[in-house]
């Protein structure tokens, strides 16, 4: 097990790896990161959705690290993850600008990625699976019958007078617990501990 100064030493060591990495490499991995958060995002609310109460919750806040896990497994950049370059920042061991280039590539990757699976989620009409009840647990139920009339007669959310974009609904995870995972040396079990 790391002492807390070495699990600094090495964030330091990745922060700097981090901070000179190809633009198009961050990019992509940045895009991966969102579609992994928001496809994990996306699996527990269709777990709470479909079974319900207490036990679909638990279901669903199961289900969620899986996306966390894929990111830890594939190596893509996740923004909440690499808000821990200000550890080699602060060591002075990578500049400031690095992080913020870092973070500005980082983050728009991360949102192209979680509205590519929001359009999916949208355009394959999976809200109105189970009578609505995947709307629901998606977060929002506010105008959920009109999002699930529309989708269910192949209407335009617009004619409804709704956003044409609900990206919010499958947006990416910002999760404290992502950023205890890095630090810690629990592995991907401690993704669900």
């Amino acid at each position: 097990m790391y002492t807390p100064g070495e699990i600094a030493e090495n964030y330091i060591q990745i922060g700097k790896k981090k901070a000179v990495m190809n633009t198009d490499k961050m990019f992509l991995l940045a895009v991966m990161a969102g579609i992994y958060i928001a496809v994990a995002g996306c699996g527990a609310s269709t777990a709470a959705g479909t079974i319900g109460g207490s036990a679909g919750k638990l279901i669903g806040a199961s289900v969620f690290p899986a996306g966390l896990t894929l990111v830890l497994l594939a190596g893509s950049e996740l923004f909440t993850g690499n808000c821990l370059l200000i550890i080699p920042v602060l060591e002075r061991e990578i500049s400031v600008g690095a992080m913020l280039r870092n973070w500005g590539i980082v983050y728009l990757g991360n949102f192209v990625g979680s509205i590519l699976v929001a359009w999916m989620v949208v355009n394959s009409h999976q809200l109105s699976l189970f009578d609505g009840q995947l709307a629901v647990a998606a977060g929002n139920s506010e105008g959920v019958d009109a999002i699930c009339r529309c989708l269910d007669q192949g209407d335009s959310l617009q004619s409804a007078g709704l956003p044409s974009c609900l990206g919010e609904l499958c947006g990416k995870g910002c999760d404290w617990q992502d950023n205890r995972v890095i630090l810690s040396d629990s592995g991907i079990c401690g993704l669900w501990f």
